[in-house]
């Protein structure tokens, strides 16, 4: 029985141990995040043709239901790999995120919102 409890409290505490390795990880992306280029401060939202602008993996911006962000630094951090945002930079990405993710997870985006898309 003690054997048990030891086995069951050891894997708990690595279990912890990955989630407090990702949860750093996350952090750090977001602290050393490169300044985000604004938009034009005579603008409220950012026009298509500027959101295409940004389709490099190393300027990633992308759209999702008319909300705008650069996910450059956030992509090596993505669940579901890189390429899976390097794919989309420059464009609206609202169809594929809608399909492979639920939208309650935009609130751990939100600190990469450039603007609002223009329609």
């Amino acid at each position: 029985m003690l054997k048990l409890k030891t086995e069951f409290w050891l894997g708990m505490a690595s279990i912890l141990g990955v989630i407090i390795l990702i949860g750093l990880s996350f952090l750090k992306q977001i602290l050393t995040q490169a300044p985000q280029s604004a938009p034009s401060a005579t603008s409220d939202k950012i026009a298509p043709a500027t959101l295409a602008l940004h389709k490099q993996p190393t300027d990633c911006w992308i759209a999702v239901l008319d909300v705008v962000y650069n996910l450059t630094s956030f992509a090596d951090s993505h669940s579901g790999g890189a390429q899976a945002i390097r794919d989309n930079c420059g464009t609206d990405a609202t169809t594929v995120f809608v399909k492979q993710h639920d939208l309650n997870l935009l609130k751990f985006i939100f600190m990469f919102k450039v603007g609002d898309l223009a329609k």
